[in-house]
């Protein structure tokens, strides 16, 4: 039987469980294809994915962008190559940017950025 401490961790919003709940409840919802094989959940950082396929990096309005991302990415536009850089290793691209995400699976970055087109 859990202790009282341990319940109120777990029901609070104050746990790991918690994070989570919001993360995975977040404008940064997880990415699924149309099969709905899930293939990544976007971190709970950064500004909402919804739309991000042809806009301008860095354009979304109230999101403090770091000054890294801002300065290397100025008139980036999201697209297919640009994307896949992206997720390939964000942090070779921008390097101290505080989004970052790794994917080496090219087939998985495909599928993404296919679902990130699809769904604007």
């Amino acid at each position: 039987m859990p202790s009282d401490v341990l319940k109120w961790t777990l029901v609070s919003d104050n746990s790991v469980y918690a994070h989570l709940r919001r993360a995975l409840h977040s404008p940064a919802a997880p990415v699924f294809t149309a099969a709905a094989e899930r293939l990544a959940v976007a971190p709970p950082y950064g500004p909402p994915l919804r739309g991000v396929y042809g806009r301008q990096a860095g354009s979304v309005p109230g999101f403090a962008y770091s000054h890294a991302f801002k300065s290397i990415l100025q008139g980036v536009v999201w697209d297919r190559r640009t994307l896949d850089v992206w997720m390939m290793d964000s942090q070779a691209w921008v390097p101290g940017s505080m989004m970052f995400y790794k994917q080496p699976d090219p087939d998985i970055r495909r599928k993404i950025i296919a679902y990130l087109e699809a769904n604007p």
